[in-house]
């Protein structure tokens, strides 16, 4: 009795398990299958004159290239050719020395050369002999200097310090103190008339026409300037 209970349990799950999953997978099995579609090809004429047609675009970009670089070239080429073949007149030193800059510096001769004087002078700056000078100066009748002054302000007894090694030393000194006369110290002649050197301190103008007309008399002269400044 109980054998016979537990065959018709077995049998019910067994038909059970038969419609709950055999029935269905068979039934999908069985049924018929949807055509997939399938990927549609390459069109390898139209691929191909794509390429082709690629090709001849970067062929012709090239040969564009290559024709502005040969124009370029012979248009340089012709330059250079035309150039040459024109008669471009030169710089001739010669003549430009000769008519121009003799002209505008004093005549050279062995008593100029050895002789300093201030030929012209404006403002900042001053023309010894053939030499352009910008800026304060220390003239002597046969050498000059560049002097580190800006200001009559700053002139002080050892800013002139280079008169104690010149030789022979200067007996006479002529400051220029630009275009109006600095007033000293009394101390400031006092050292240098302890020296033996006399020193008068002047305008720039009357400086320069004393120096040149001591220079001309021989006398042993030196003189410091300052430019004029408008």
């Amino acid at each position: 009795m109980i054998a016979t209970k537990f065959s018709k349990r077995i049998l019910r799950t067994t038909r059970l398990a038969r419609r709950t999953f055999v029935e269905p997978i068979r039934k999908f099995e069985k049924a018929p299958k949807e055509e997939t579609s399938k990927p549609s090809g390459i069109d390898m004429i139209k691929l191909s004159q794509k390429l082709e047609d690629q090709r001849k675009r970067v062929l012709a970009f090239g040969d564009d290239i290559h024709a502005v670089k040969e124009y370029k070239q012979g248009f340089w080429e012709d330059q250079e050719a035309k150039h040459h073949q024109e008669k471009i007149p030169g710089f001739d030193y010669i003549d430009w020395k000769k008519n121009v800059w003799d002209n505008l510096n004093p005549p050279q001769d062995p008593f100029h050369d050895n002789r300093m004087k201030v030929h012209a002078y404006g403002v900042g700056q001053f023309m010894i002999n053939k030499y352009h000078i910008s800026g304060s100066v220390i003239i002597t009748p046969s050498k000059f200097f560049k002097w580190n002054i800006d200001d009559p302000e700053e002139i002080k007894p050892h800013t002139l310090e280079v008169f104690s090694y010149i030789k022979p030393r200067p007996q006479y000194i002529v400051i220029g103190t630009g275009t109006s006369v600095y007033e000293f110290h009394p101390a400031f002649k006092a050292h240098f008339a302890s020296m033996g050197i006399k020193v008068d301190v002047v305008d720039t103008f009357k400086a320069i026409t004393t120096f040149n007309n001591c220079v001309d008399d021989e006398v042993n002269v030196a003189c410091a300037l300052v430019p004029t400044v408008i």
